[in-house]
């Protein structure tokens, strides 16, 4: 049986999505850093809507932590590494799309090669890695590239987009060379989600992120983030709307069935997010030491 054609693949898009706007997918580029949850579940939604090349960048294996949440995950993908896992599966959706892979994720020496070409990064490096964000994103606006970020917090998904334009993720979030991993994961987590609609039914112990070095997470606010993630996408790439960008950022909880989409104008500068920093700042301080290792 002769495989079906891209028209016969994607004919279902037709009538949301007009012929030239799904033309217009299938000569796009992307590139998703990170694989895992969100990353891989945005990864292969923009692989059924369409999309005909991926940049695909992570150096983690998967693992039987990742079950909960991570599309790639299961018994026999253990060990596995995620880039060759996730790119197998976009594969067997649609074969004609090129792949360009990067195994040791994004680094100093690959940043710019990952970024060149791209219509649109997705930012879903691991919430820790912090170093790799930033340079994700400094490449990104010097190439003149939109990106886009989104985080499971409990029932909901935050989602932010970056424009090469307008406010930088680096002045957003207030953060900069000078300042210590410490300092900048406190004002990166604050800043993220200003209303925190999920603190309400949070747990967010110190000792138990110690323990597992991450935060929990649900598959149902993956899938969230990663469907806002896909929608944004198409919005830079086909111009269906203009992308909401920083400093607007917007939160969905399914378990509150509450949604906030605002402005954060002065980002971490105003004078409320700096108050949240500084008591953040003051809560964790004592652990300090322990987050250290595990931040980079």
């Amino acid at each position: 049986m002769a495989a079906p054609d891209y028209s016969e693949r994607f004919g279902r898009n037709i009538g949301i999505l007009t012929s030239e706007e799904q033309e217009q997918l299938r000569k796009s580029c992307v590139a998703v850093a990170g694989l895992g949850g969100i990353g891989g579940a945005a990864l292969l939604c923009l692989a059924r809507m369409g999309v005909g090349r991926f940049h695909l960048a992570d150096l983690d294996h998967f693992d039987v932590a990742n079950l909960n949440r991570q599309v790639g995950a299961n018994i026999h993908t253990f060990g596995r590494p995620k880039v060759d896992v996730m790119k197998e599966q976009i594969l067997a959706i649609n074969p004609e799309i090129e792949v360009k892979t990067f195994t040791e994720g994004v680094q100093k020496h690959n940043v710019a090669a990952f970024v060149s070409g791209v219509g649109c990064v997705v930012d879903s490096i691991e919430y820790f890695t912090l170093s790799a964000r930033e340079l994700l994103h400094h490449e990104a606006r010097k190439q003149k590239i939109p990106a886009v970020f989104a985080a499971p917090l409990g029932f909901s998904a935050v989602f932010l987009s970056v424009s090469p334009e307008g406010m930088s993720f680096h002045d957003y979030f207030d953060i900069n060379d000078e300042l210590d991993p410490f300092e900048k994961m406190l004002r990166f987590t604050v800043g993220l989600s200003p209303k925190a609609l999920h603190l309400k039914y949070m747990e967010f112990k110190k000792e138990r992120l110690v323990e597992i070095e991450t935060g929990p997470s649900l598959a149902l606010s993956v899938n969230l983030g990663a469907a806002l993630i896909g929608a944004e996408v198409i919005c830079h790439l086909t111009k269906r709307r203009r992308p909401q960008t920083l400093p607007q950022y917007v939160q969905i909880d399914l378990l509150t069935q509450k949604h906030v989409r605002k402005k954060l104008l002065w980002g971490n500068r105003g004078f409320l997010q700096k108050l949240k920093i500084f008591y953040a700042r003051k809560k964790y301080a004592d652990f300090k030491q322990l987050f250290l290792k595990f931040i980079n």
